[in-house]
């Protein structure tokens, strides 16, 4: 059977004094490469409602959950996937703080509430079973950051269990940094990089922040794939994708192909 393709992809937030590019003169570009490389689940982050509402009426095979960090109209860490391929169980956003359960609640200085939206998906060609974390920790506040990665790993094994896990997002931190190692500690959440896990070599930059800018910026890995259980990586790529000479957000997209083996037990 052919693999789940996952995605991560940050958007960048539309702000309407932004000097960058406009999200009008984006989103076309954005619903277009997620459209050739049909990824079955996406996790976008920096998404506002009307983002979420343009890409939805340009990605006609996808549905979408996830809520805002604040209140509704603020930005989602929504989970985009197929219904074709894949049947949705449960789902459910948590924020990155003392009070994980109390909507906009924020802690560690960090510099705005900060998210969490989770899935529990069956995949209707193969019967098991993929749990998708998709995340984006605090740009200011290194604690938050390390602190973040510690509650994702509590709620991990809370919503999660024994089953297969993928985790998606930006973590506004490189490889080696205190909230990396805590998410890939085998005494933590155990989670492996799909970039090191993968059997085919990685495809395209490592780094994977451009900035708009020409070129993405050497060693700027914020954005990953992790996994955690019975999860091939078959191929892990950063794409960069570029539409006359523009990137279509500051960051690139990553993309991983997994396989689940086995049927995970019930979490």
């Amino acid at each position: 059977m052919p693999p789940v393709r996952l995605m991560t992809f940050n958007l960048r937030v539309a702000v309407a004094d932004d000097a960058e590019p406009p999200w009008t003169a984006r989103r076309e570009a954005v619903a277009s490469l997620i459209r050739f490389h049909r990824p079955d689940v996406v996790g976008v982050q920096e998404a506002l409602p009307p983002m979420l509402d343009d890409l939805g009426a340009r990605l006609e095979a996808f549905s979408w959950v996830g809520r805002g960090r604040g209140a509704d109209q603020n930005e989602h860490c929504a989970l985009f996937y197929r219904p074709d391929r894949l049947s949705l169980e449960r789902h459910d956003t948590f924020w990155l703080s003392t009070t994980p359960t109390v909507p906009e609640s924020r802690s560690w200085g960090a510099a705005y509430p900060r998210i969490s939206t989770w899935a529990a998906f069956s995949d209707d060609r193969t019967d098991r079973s993929l749990v998708v974390f998709n995340t984006h920790f605090d740009h200011d506040s290194a604690t938050a950051r390390r602190e973040s990665a510690r509650l994702v790993g509590r709620q991990i094994d809370a919503r999660a269990g024994a089953a297969p896990v993928a985790v998606l997002g930006d973590l506004n931190a490189p490889p080696g940094t205190p909230p990396y190692r805590r998410l890939v500690d085998p005494a933590g959440p155990a989670l492996r990089d799909a970039l090191y896990d993968s059997t085919h070599p990685h495809h395209g930059p490592v780094a994977t922040f451009n900035g708009f800018g020409s070129e993405v910026q050497p060693g700027a890995r914020i954005d990953y794939i992790f996994v955690r259980g019975p999860v091939d990586v078959r191929r892990h790529g950063t794409l960069t994708d570029r539409w006359n000479g523009h990137f279509p957000s500051d960051h690139c997209p990553v993309v991983a192909d997994v396989r689940i083996r086995g049927k995970a037990p019930d979490s």
